[in-house]
């Protein structure tokens, strides 16, 4: 399945630009995020014992007091660094998008989409698990997040694809012309 147009009309490769342009960006904003949060371990410890006194005194869940009885701010600090390598991974898939779209080279096209593939069914999972977790009170917005999810991210998935097929057909016709044989 392919589409000739991204979404406002623009061309595959303007979309594909735009959608690695924002990657970038989103990259960015992580990482700066990422560094600052690891950075400040006195305002994580602030708000850390904030949440494990306002949360143990409220609420009696298991995992509230399981997160507050096992070093919290090694657990956030994981967290944040697990992120940050995820922002990272992002920043430099993302960049190979753009330079990929710019130049008509659709091999630099696949590590966004297998990142994108692999996003789209960690969250779907990682959505399921939380609705099991919760129960019905996070059944219908986990649904509507999936299906959000899988709309967008797979019509995403859908441009780039069409635009990294678009310069393989345009190659072999061009072969094809010359007389190039295979």
């Amino acid at each position: 399945m392919r589409v000739s147009k991204c979404c406002c009309g623009c061309s595959l490769k303007d979309g594909c630009l735009l959608l690695g342009i924002l990657g970038i960006i989103g990259g960015v904003g992580g990482t700066i995020v990422c560094i600052a949060f690891e950075a400040s371990t006195p305002f994580l410890e602030k708000v850390v014992d904030m949440y494990c006194d306002n949360y143990t005194a409220s609420y009696t869940v298991d995992d509230t007091a399981s997160f507050c009885n096992h070093d919290p701010i090694k657990m956030v600090q994981i967290f944040f660094g697990v992120y940050l390598a995820v922002c990272l991974i992002q920043l430099i898939v993302n960049s190979l998008l753009v330079h990929g779209a710019r130049t008509g080279n659709g091999s630099l096209l696949t590590p966004w989409l297998v990142m994108t593939g692999i996003s789209i069914v960690l969250t779907i999972a990682s959505t399921c698990a939380q609705m099991a977790y919760i129960g019905k009170t996070a059944i219908l917005s986990g649904v509507i997040s999936i299906i959000v999810n899988v709309v967008v991210s797979g019509y995403f998935l859908l441009v780039v694809h069409s635009h990294r097929k678009e310069p393989m057909e345009g190659n072999l016709n061009e072969r094809q012309n010359y007389g190039y044989k295979y």
